[in-house]
């Protein structure tokens, strides 16, 4: 078992020389065989235990994991998550729950104790019931992946061994398990697959679950190279619409020229809709993304509304565009001068500081010299708003400011993301569109200020 399981994690390079690792330790088989055998192989590990706070026994199997972990000389950090608690606060199921409190468990621990991973004792089992699972409700390739080796700093260095194999290594050694009832409750679907489902599909084979698992790692290699592919074509056929303003809309507009995308293959155009869908945190249907296609190859015209009308596709001969259907909400921000002024939710900064450069630049740049002389009142941050005018530097007449946003290509997205610069006249600069001829830089002027605006740090926040 320990040959084994080094083997597996050097081919994986799951850990390193020197790393140390936390182990998921709920006092089960799986994670009770794991952690001694990493600690073991002379692994510096550390047991992690999170009690549920589901059972009246859950304490004392809590005092029995601590026990464990020091009568093997592998520290031990304990603690608590009221999870039917949380199940019913955030109206998810119990499982779901738990998950989300272990895995935050295990976060705050790797950051605090300066962990590089934490392992949890999935074993081949688990990743084929994983696999079933999905199958029966639906997924591609990527689904059929079943539980990665490695994802987000969690490891699973025993997903080449039975769950039978690591209850015998702990029934052999003598050591305290326990077994958590929710394994053999047949109201969750994971229990109906492990006794029923499982069981059935061993019998066509001897070795029907590491042949699955064989051809789950061909189809994860095959997907990684599809998903490499599919990268190179959305790069090649992306148009960044609000140019110099596109991390504005990162978040929430993508943009593909159609015509690019008609010359691929089927199988192709659906990984492209797919994925030119995850930077806007959204997942399409099946049916969402055949009729999609469908309407790429054949230059239709056509919306399509996801599931939860959040994200929108819009397809037309020329182009595929996929929006968010959100609100950027209002803000109304003092200028910090000088300082930045950081909006982390819109993704945007806007610095102010006094200078003594030249005011040559273009006005449509994203940073500007102006008459500080010049601002009347105060000086604030707000979005665009229907009526408004300005005289832009370098025009005889005021302009309305749509047009002027309009003009330069800003899309509706973007303008309710982008702030103006205003005082108590009104709009004095629209970052990448337009400088009000009232602030230029002149030869009477004493005070010059520069404004840059740019995307904000991704931790900013307002």
């Amino acid at each position: 078992m320990i040959r084994r399981l080094r083997e597996f994690i050097e081919r994986h390079n799951l850990l390193g020389t020197g790393d140390t690792v936390g182990v998921g330790y709920s006092g089960g088989p799986d994670s009770t065989c794991l952690l001694h055998l990493l600690a073991t192989a002379d692994y510096d590990v550390i047991a992690l235990h999170l009690n549920h706070c589901q059972r009246p026994e859950a304490d004392e199997e809590q005092a029995h994991c601590e026990a464990f972990a020091s009568e093997i000389g592998v520290r031990c950090i304990s603690d608590k998550a009221d999870v039917p608690e949380m199940a019913k606060e955030m109206k998810i199921g119990i499982e779901e729950a738990g998950r989300k409190a272990r895995y935050e468990f295990f976060r705050k621990e790797s950051r605090q104790l300066k962990v590089a991973k934490v392992a949890t004792g999935h074993t081949l089992d688990d990743h084929v019931e994983t696999i079933l699972l999905k199958l029966a409700r639906g997924t591609g390739p990527a689904g059929l992946a079943g539980i990665p080796v490695r994802r987000e700093g969690v490891i699973r260095p025993l997903l080449w061994a039975r769950r039978e194999e690591t209850r015998r290594y702990c029934e052999e050694r003598g050591f305290w398990t326990h077994d958590d009832p929710a394994n053999l409750d047949r109201r969750f679907a994971r229990v109906r697959a492990r006794l029923d489902v499982v069981p059935g599909f061993e019998t066509l084979h001897g070795a029907a679950l590491e042949n699955a698992a064989r051809l789950v790692q061909i189809i994860s290699d095959e997907d990684a190279l599809l998903q490499d592919i599919v990268a190179r074509i959305l790069e090649s056929c992306e148009e960044a619409p609000n140019e110099p303003l596109a991390f504005l809309t990162s978040r929430v507009e993508v943009r593909l020229d159609a015509s690019l995308l008609r010359g691929h293959p089927l199988p192709i155009l659906r990984r492209v809709v797919r994925q030119m869908l995850a930077p806007l945190k959204a997942t399409p249907s099946f049916e969402h993304t055949e009729i999609t296609v469908a309407s790429i190859l054949r230059s239709e015209k056509r919306s399509v509304t996801l599931e939860g009308g959040s994200v929108v596709l819009e397809i037309t001969p020329e182009r595929l565009t996929a929006r968010r259907l959100e609100e950027a909400g209002k803000f109304h921000l003092a200028l910090a001068i000088p300082g930045e002024t950081v909006c982390g939710a819109l993704g945007w900064t806007l610095s102010a500081c006094e200078t003594d450069e030249e005011a040559g630049r273009e006005p449509r740049s994203l940073d500007v010299v102006i008459d500080a002389g010049a601002l009347r009142g105060n000086v604030y941050l707000r979005p665009f708003e229907r009526g408004e005018r300005m005289q832009p530097f370098g025009s005889d007449s005021e302009r309305k400011l749509r047009d002027l946003l309009t003009n330069a290509k800003v899309s509706a997205a973007a303008k309710a993301r982008l702030p103006l610069v205003c005082d108590d006249l009104g709009p004095v600069w629209a970052p990448g569109v337009a400088l009000a001829a009232r602030v230029a830089v002149t030869e009477r002027t004493e005070r010059r200020l520069r404004l840059q605006f740019g995307p904000s740090p991704p931790d900013g926040t307002v």
